[in-house]
This record gives structure tokens, sequence and C-alpha cells, in this order.
């Protein structure tokens, strides 16, 4: 019997959680006053207990609170089963163990989930397939130590826009709410309290999914930064706030838009080798709203876009521009069209600042650029909307074609010309130029506007 005890120290929750867990824990302290906690864990029969008998004090406008949980739930490891009396998740390997999907013991995922969440996974058409794999049999990028971003991943070969880069499970699952057992807590009015208590709990269901895991990819998870260490947040809690994608094809409930699932229902993902890209944008673009550009970001020159195929679960990875052989590869955790005052906001917690060219060269005026970047290209859209008949020739005028070409090269100067909704104005710039007689141009424009969709599409 392994006994484990909570101390009784004043924690202070970091202002440095991910947005969208933000608005439970800004501007709250929390302090562990006199009491006692233990709990203990049966390695044998797999079984954790905890009770815990505290006076937890809120500290907000001077309001006290105070809660005495009692939680109890079993782990079967080997079956896959966390079980309490409110609601039963399970450990998925995904694929299947033994599944011709997989090419070694490293090619799993190891999901915290729920059956019906499962069952509708497994259930995809064309589920489990192999993970996609790039042309070249030569590897197109190699992950290796910089100067100072700690270890970063690089192009070993010249990459094509469009190109696959690289594809991989990912090492772990969890949903985003990290209240995984969705355990009551009566009496208590604010959720800041009960999520950090459940922490605590929410942290052994992980640990007994990563000892389902194999040795080499628990190395993989354990190796990645942690930007929470020293402020209370467990070990592998904190490795996800630090390196975890949102994936908005997997959720619970029933079969919905993206755009209709709330976040809480929605998984996180943890990868060997995406988790190592970074900052500067991963936009993931839904299957149902490729053609609505929604952006959901992550600095402002990203050169990779990642995209979750569903029915191989796994990331793929490509590049949204040309990458010469040695560049670095970028994401972005933050939403460029906004102006630098805003990205070094959203960027803070991640506990840097970027010094990007847009960022280090920011304008008043590019930022005005930025802001009016989606309602420009919307009201170029509605033009050739209106006037993309052959026959109509009142569109595009001169001075028209002439607004079009300087926003372009705006756009290319800003680095706003591989976002999602920029498909919009190449399909927009094709139809100018065929309009204008230009065919050249125009087959130009089309050209780049199918490597945009291989790219936004995960080639598909």
């Amino acid at each position: 019997m392994i006994k484990t005890t909570l101390t009784n120290q004043p924690v202070s929750l970091p202002l440095a959680y991910p947005s969208r867990l933000r608005r439970y824990f800004s501007h709250y302290s929390i302090f562990a006053e006199t009491g006692s906690q233990h709990g203990s864990v049966d390695h044998g029969s797999g079984e954790y207990h905890l009770d815990q008998t505290s006076s937890i004090s809120l500290i907000r406008s001077s309001i006290d609170v105070d809660y005495k949980p009692n939680f109890k739930f079993t782990i079967d490891s080997a079956r896959g089963i966390i079980k309490s009396d409110y609601k039963t998740a399970i450990m998925v390997t995904v694929p299947p163990r033994g599944s011709p999907a997989a090419v070694d013991e490293n090619d799993y995922t190891e999901w915290l989930t729920y059956e019906d969440t499962r069952r509708r996974i497994f259930n995809t058409p064309g589920f489990p397939k192999p993970v996609p794999k790039p042309t070249s049999e030569l590897p197109l990028y190699e992950v290796k130590t910089t100067p100072n971003m700690g270890l970063g991943t690089f192009a070993k070969r010249d990459i094509k826009a469009g190109e696959l880069v690289f594809a991989e499970r990912p090492l772990s699952g969890i949903p985003a709410d990290t209240n995984i057992l969705r355990f009551p807590t009566p009496g208590v009015p604010s959720m800041l309290v009960k999520r950090k208590v459940l922490q605590k709990e929410a942290e052994k269901m992980i640990e007994a999914s990563v000892d389902r895991m194999s040795p080499e990819n628990q190395a993989a998870l354990k190796a990645l930064a942690n930007i929470h260490t020293g402020d209370g947040t467990p070990q592998f809690i904190g490795l996800y706030y630090s390196n975890s994608f949102l994936v908005d094809s997997v959720y619970d409930g029933p079969e919905q838009s993206a755009a209709d699932v709330d976040v809480a229902s929605k998984y996180s993902f943890v990868g060997k080798n995406i988790s190592r890209i970074n900052h500067r944008q991963v936009i993931e673009v839904p299957p149902d709203l490729y053609f609505i550009f929604i952006v959901f970001s992550r600095s402002c020159l990203p050169n990779v876009i990642r995209h979750f195929d569903l029915e191989a679960f796994a990331f793929t990875v490509r590049a949204t521009n040309d990458i010469k052989a040695g560049e670095q590869l970028f994401i972005s955790y933050c939403i460029t069209e906004v102006s630098v005052a805003e990205r070094r906001t959203e960027l803070a917690q991640y506990d840097f600042v970027c010094e990007c060219r847009v960022c280090i060269d920011a304008t008043p005026e590019s930022d005005k650029f930025r802001g009016e970047f989606h309602d420009r290209i919307h009201e170029y859209g509605h033009k050739i909307m209106a006037h993309g008949s052959e026959t109509d020739d009142t569109w595009p005028t001169d001075d028209e074609l002439r607004e079009l070409v300087q926003f372009q090269e705006k756009c290319v100067k800003e680095g706003l010309d591989d976002r999602p909704i920029y498909m919009i104005f190449l399909y927009v710039m094709a139809n100018a130029y065929m309009k204008k007689g230009n065919t050249t141009k125009a087959e130009e424009m089309a050209l780049a506007w199918k490597v945009q969709r291989n790219v936004f599409t995960g080639g598909h």
C-alpha cells in the first residue's frame, strides 16, 4: 500500500492558464488550511481512494466557503476502466492493440474518454486506418536544440507548400475539462474550488492512462516542456496545459457541427513531435468548416498547419508555404489577425514574448490592416458573387483591380497570405484576372488556391 499525503501549503493560482480555463482561475487564490488529507493507492487491486476533510477558504470579496469533499473511485488499469458512483470513464488504446493500422508498440494513443464517445469514434467510416506517410522516403524534419527555444523542429530538405511534413498519433488524450468524472460538489458556489480539488483526482486518472503507454512514449511525454512546474499544478495536467492541442473533431455528445460543440466537451491531445514545434500558429480547420474559414489559432508567421485525421486518429502537419532546408518549423499560439498588443496579451500566458518580424515591425497602420483583414476579404467575396457572371463586365474596373493587387501585396507583407480565409481572396483574384483577359495571372491564382485547399483540408 502506498500512502499519499497532500500538503496544506497556500496555493496561488497562476494567470498563465490557457484562455479556455482562465475564466475559472483568474483573480482567485485558494488556501488549504488546517485539516487532514490522506489517500491511498493499492497497486494490487488498482484502487485509489481519497478521503479528504479540510477547511478550504475561497478568498474573493471576503466570501469564505467551507468545502468537505469525499470522493471514491476505482482504477482497473488492466481492463481500462475508471469507475465512480457518478460516471464511468475508460482508458482506450487507439487503435486497438494488434491492429494492422499500428506499425509498432509506439504507434498507439492512450485516450481517457467515455464509452459513448469511444463507440462513435470507432464507428467512423474507414477507422482505423494507418497513419499517413510523406511521399518522400527521406526524413523531412529533425528535432534538435535551439539557442533560446529548447528543442525545435527543423526542415531537413526543401519542403513545398501543401506537402505533408509528418503525421503521428498523439501520445495521450484527455477531456479538455479535467473534471473527468464530473464529481458533484453540492454547496460550492464557485467552480474554482471544485476544479482545483479535482485536479488532483484527474491527475491520478491520467497517471493510470500514462502507465499503459510504451516506455518510449512515456519518456517522450515526460520530456516535454512544462511551464507549470512550481505553481501547484500536478505534473501531467501541467504538461497538458503546456503542450496540448484542442481537437474539434473529437468530442462528447451526439454527432454535430464542430461550431456547435462546447469547448468543455472536446478533447486535448499531446504529441511526440507536434508538441515540439515552437511558437509562430497552428490552425485547426474542422472538415465541416473548410469553407466557413473559422480560424482556431494557437505567432504570427507560421509555416505549418495541423489537421486531425479522424480515420487514422492522427495529427498531420503540412507546410503552408515553401520551406527551405534548415528552416525551423513554426506554429502559432495566438490569433494573428489582431493588433500586436492583443497578440502579446494572449501570448503572455505562455511566458514568452514573440520576436517574429511582424511583431517587431508592427505599426498602427499594420494593426489596422490586420483588424480589417477578414471584413475586406468578405467584401471582395460579395463582389465576386454579385459580378461573377461572364457577361457582367462592370467588375473589376482598373482601379478596383489595382486595389486588389495592393491588398494582396499587404497580405504577403503581413504574413496573412496563409490564412484559411485567404483562399476566398485567391478565388476572387483568379476571377478578376480572367475577366480582364489575363489568363496567365488567373491560372497562377487558381493554382495557389488549389495548393491552399490541399493545405487546409488535410490533403483530402
